[in-house]
């Protein structure tokens, strides 16, 4: 029996994330596919919105499926990254979230909190707990890394800041085996 789906708005982006699997299947790690290769199979340019939109749902479709990350490279196409760009794409996405959780701290702070009813009030509460509680344990995550600098987790003090005041206070303890 044909799958049915019902469309709403635009046209269906499965047929051609359909050829995009045939033509190129799970990308191997480290193999790159050029822009143009992409324009050619889709028909259309790179700089179209039909060409982002179903390029990005084959790339979620590839994460999601197959657990092939596709990372972009600059005026070239995409690459099926291997596992140390799949680190350094990982850290990217911690130090996006902790600037768009510095936001929310930001706005959350600056509420006038006499003007919640107790609701929103207890909401705002719970919202800079887990803001805070999240900060300090990325801190303190960080204190414990011994890699590169180079390499470091980025969070709002520099890296020797973090490391200064770790000399100051006790040692961080390490879990037991």
């Amino acid at each position: 029996m044909a799958e049915t789906k019902l469309h709403f708005g635009g046209l269906p982006t499965d047929p051609e994330i359909r050829t995009l699997h045939e033509r190129y299947g799970v990308p191997e790690e480290g193999i790159i596919i050029t822009y143009e290769e992409l324009e050619e199979v889709l028909n259309c340019k790179r700089t179209t919105q039909r060409f982002q939109t179903v390029v990005s749902r084959w790339r979620r479709q590839l994460e999601s499926q197959h657990n092939t990350l596709m990372v972009a490279v600059a005026r070239v196409g995409y690459k099926a990254a291997v596992p140390e760009e799949r680190v350094m794409f990982g850290m990217s996405q911690i130090r996006q979230s902790q600037r768009r959780e510095r936001r929310a701290r930001e706005v959350l702070a600056g509420t006038d909190s006499t003007r919640l009813d107790k609701n929103h009030a207890e909401l705002l509460l719970y919202g800079m707990r887990v803001i805070n509680a999240r900060r300090q344990a990325a801190l303190a995550e960080a204190r414990r890394y011994k890699g590169p600098s180079a390499l470091a987790p980025t969070l709002s003090l520099p890296w020797a800041t973090i490391h200064n005041k770790q000399a100051a206070t006790e040692p961080v303890a390490e879990e037991a085996p």
